[in-house]
C-alpha cells in the first residue's frame, strides 16, 4: 500500500480558512440584519451558517487526513469530504500527463486560489462511478490529479499497472 498526499504544496487549506473567516465576519452583520426584519429567517440563516462552518472544517481535516492510496488492487481518491471515487486498477486504461481540459471527469485537483493544472490524466476501460456530497453520484472517464510527488506517485502506480497486465496475460 501506498499512500500520497495531494495538500501540501496547495494554497488549499488556507483558500478554506480564509472562507471561514469571511463567513464568521459576514454572518455576524447579515444576522443583526436579518433579526431587525425577521427572528426565524435570522435563526435560519445563523444555523445554516453553522453548518457550513462545520463543512469547511471538515473539508479541512479530510484534507489533512485523507491522503491518495493506492493498493496491489485500487486507487483510491478521497478529496475532502465532497468526492471521492474508488477505482480498480484492472479499469485503468493509461496514465499520462495532463494535456487540457475535458468533460466526464473526476477533477481530484483542490480548490486553490488559482486553478492549477493537474499534472496526470487517468484513463477508464469503463466508466467509473464517483461519489460526490449528499450521496450524489457521477460517471466519469477520466481522472485529474495533482499528489504532491507527482513523480513517485507515477512509478509506483505504472509500477503496480504492469503486474496486473503481467498477471492477466
Amino acid at each position: 500500500m501506498s499512500v500520497f498526499t495531494y495538500h501540501k504544496k496547495t494554497s488549499a487549506i488556507a483558500f478554506y480558512v480564509m472562507l471561514i473567516h469571511a463567513l464568521i465576519i459576514e454572518s455576524v452583520g447579515f444576522h443583526f440584519l436579518l433579526h431587525s426584519w425577521n427572528p426565524i429567517v435570522a435563526l435560519v440563516a445563523l444555523i445554516l451558517n453553522l453548518y457550513t462552518l462545520l463543512l469547511f472544517l471538515a473539508e479541512i481535516q479530510a484534507l489533512r487526513l485523507a491522503p491518495f492510496i493506492l493498493t496491489d488492487n485500487h486507487l483510491y481518491l478521497q478529496v475532502g469530504v465532497m468526492k471521492r471515487l474508488k477505482v480498480s486498477l484492472q479499469d485503468i486504461k493509461s496514465i499520462h500527463a495532463y494535456e487540457g481540459p475535458e468533460k466526464e471527469i473526476f477533477d481530484a485537483v483542490l480548490v486553490d486560489f488559482m486553478k492549477e493544472q493537474p499534472a496526470f490524466e487517468i484513463t477508464f476501460h469503463t466508466p467509473q462511478t464517483a461519489q460526490l456530497l449528499y450521496g450524489f453520484t457521477k460517471t466519469v472517464t477520466k481522472v485529474h490529479l495533482r499528489p504532491d510527488k507527482p513523480q513517485q506517485f507515477y512509478t509506483v502506480l505504472t509500477e503496480n499497472l504492469s503486474e496486473i497486465y503481467e498477471n492477466d496475460h
